[in-house]
């Protein structure tokens, strides 16, 4: 690939091709205005959640017309649609049709520049920064058109904006479509690993009720606004924390005052098992390496008879999708430790328990690493797409050399 002549430098795209112009947005662009009652109007709607995060792609062809705000933004065929609410989120896309769209989108109508150049220009890693620091706003973050309107932008020839596009439309294709392939095969592989896991725990033995074999319990949370309770050196183990593995440390600690003051914060032993009861980490575990403490989101399970705390993580890993089929509760499905407690499952001798396990777990580190592996992959593909789009916007190899080629 040639590497173009470079001469024209700014504040945050470098240098660019000597024969290239550099101009404000609003030279090259209009923000369109032009505002509906949303509710009044039958029209395909774009929302945020439509627009797929630093890909440039439209995730749906339409939304449905009750998604639209009150008062909504107009768009036509072609124009470039850039979402301003958390920018860092990086939302840009072509409009493919005449519709409206949310008020947090920004319309803009391209003169001087395709709007598939354009669009690949918003999406570079250095200008979202740019926008991003330049937001207001803490807990809702948004960009302000006028400051956005006032960045530099590059203006390739017409051709060479041309070429840029169908280049990346090219290359991105195909680096998309390994990526989806790696994240198949990732999906593979944890079937794989459940089926491994079912086949090593299903067995003949005695059928236990979890609490015939388990101590069941819970925690608390302290209040967050008295700094005293959290000012200690005991974890404190939260949902979010329980991923399938040991817990040697957690993100908080409380103090032996929060573990005398709260009867129930219990100081947990190593060994116990802990399930995440609802919210979003719902059928989560874990498993102390450490004494612990847990917020009331968790159900703790100490082994009282001959059934290791290892062998019914493994089971209840398995038997996830039926332990959550047991779920109530609407937007917030809970499972409660009674129904924890009612399970029941097949243990052979504690011997065999932990030979099983044993073999488990080598199975699983092996997939484990080779689904690592290709995590690995997909982000270096990614880094490496992100990077082909960023030298090919900013005319760091001539395209249309390389396409000649």
């Amino acid at each position: 690939m040639t590497v173009q002549a470079k001469a024209k430098s700014t504040n945050w795209m470098g240098q660019v091709p000597a024969h290239w112009n550099v101009k404000a947005l609003k030279f090259c662009a209009d923000l369109v205005t032009d505002r509906v009652d949303g509710s009044t109007v039958e029209s395909l709607y774009v929302g945020l959640e439509h627009i797929e995060s630093k890909t440039g792609r439209l995730i749906r062809e339409e939304g449905s017309q009750e998604e639209a705000e009150s008062t909504v933004n107009c768009f036509r065929n072609n124009d470039v649609l850039f979402g301003k609410l958390r920018p860092y989120l990086a939302k840009a896309a072509v409009a493919e049709s005449d519709g409206i769209c949310s008020s947090e989108i920004l319309v803009y109508r391209p003169h001087g520049l395709t709007s598939q150049y354009l669009k690949h220009v918003m999406l570079l890693d250095g200008f979202i920064k740019e926008v991003n620091a330049s937001t207001f706003g803490s807990k809702m973050p948004r960009a302000d058109a006028t400051f956005i309107s006032r960045l530099p932008v590059p203006q390739p020839p017409l051709d060479e904006q041309i070429a840029i596009a169908a280049y990346l439309d090219t290359k991105t294709n195909r680096i998309d479509e390994l990526i989806e392939e790696k994240k198949v095969l990732i999906g593979n592989l944890y079937e794989l690993k459940r089926s491994v896991i079912l086949e090593h725990i299903s067995c003949d033995g005695e059928i236990w009720k979890v609490s015939h074999a388990f101590k069941l319990g819970s925690g608390t949370t302290p209040p967050s606004g008295e700094d005293i309770w959290y000012a200690g050196n005991i974890p404190w183990v939260q949902t979010s924390e329980l991923r399938e593995r040991s817990i040697d440390s957690t993100e908080k600690m409380v103090s032996i005052e929060a573990v005398e003051k709260f009867s129930a914060l219990k100081v947990y032993p190593a060994g116990t098992l802990m399930v995440a009861m609802y919210g979003a980490t719902i059928g989560r575990l874990g498993i102390l390496n450490v004494e612990a403490t847990c917020n009331q989101a968790c159900c703790t399970l100490i082994p009282e008879g001959p059934v290791t705390s290892e062998f019914l993580f493994w089971w209840l890993y398995a038997n996830k999708h039926e332990l959550l089929l047991r779920a109530s509760g609407g937007t917030q499905p809970n499972i409660s430790s009674a129904v924890i407690s009612n399970l029941r499952f097949r243990a052979p001798d504690l011997n065999e328990q932990k030979s099983r396990v044993a073999l488990i777990q080598n199975e699983v580190a092996r997939i484990e690493n080779l689904a690592k592996h290709v995590e690995s992959e997909i982000e270096f593909l990614k880094e490496f797409r992100s990077a082909m789009i960023t030298d090919a916007v900013l005319g760091r190899i001539d395209v249309r050399m390389a396409q000649a080629h």
